[in-house]
């Protein structure tokens, strides 16, 4: 009996040491995994690095992902239009929270010329997993914003003029691709 004690005190004490899941990342690797596969367009992967709750708030409390088919749905879209984000800083702010400044780009902002969204981006962690992004818009971000809706307007005005059609009634890589094609001829209308 004392044999068997001793071993299992001997079992307790090791596995105490022992990390729980080697495969998961501290919490800066994983916003930066996180990152390079919403880069790739790896939805499969996104989908082992987020909560099963996932979603992207803005600063006001409105939602920009309510879950996790609705962020498939964004970055089959975000594929389509080849869209970017550039990792501009990152740091951990509790065991629980990563504090990022990204900037985000698209072929939308090539076509039209606008001026490149830059975000604080606060990411609450939960078990190994995101559970949330809250976007927090930068200094100058309304004129950004204003001087962008001025270029969509543009945009919209040479396709209603053009007959230049695409479906925007539902975020998706259909709508994506065929924006990318009006914007294609929005371009070729300036050469």
């Amino acid at each position: 009996m004392k044999n068997l004690f001793t071993a299992l005190f001997f079992i307790i004490t090791l596995t105490g040491f022992c990390p729980t899941n080697k495969n998961t990342p501290d919490n800066e690797a994983l916003i930066k995994l996180y990152i390079k596969a919403r880069n790739n367009y790896k939805t499969s992967k996104i989908i082992t690095l987020v909560d099963k709750g996932y979603k992207e708030t803005f600063v006001d409390g409105s939602l920009e992902i309510k879950d996790l088919e609705h962020l498939k749905e964004t970055i089959l879209f975000q594929k389509g239009i080849e869209s970017k984000i550039k990792l501009i800083s990152l740091e951990s702010t509790d065991k629980n929270t990563v504090t990022t400044i990204e900037e985000y780009s698209s072929y939308i902002d090539i076509a039209l010329g606008r001026k490149l969204r830059t975000f604080k981006i606060i990411y609450t962690i939960k078990n190994g997993r995101i559970l949330n992004q809250k976007m927090i818009p930068l200094k100058g971000y309304d004129e950004i914003t204003e001087f962008n809706i001025k270029c969509w307007k543009n945009f919209t005005d040479f396709c209603s003029k053009n007959k230049v059609e695409f479906d925007d009634s539902k975020m998706n890589y259909e709508m994506a691709v065929n924006l990318k094609q009006a914007l294609e001829k929005y371009l070729n209308s300036k050469k």
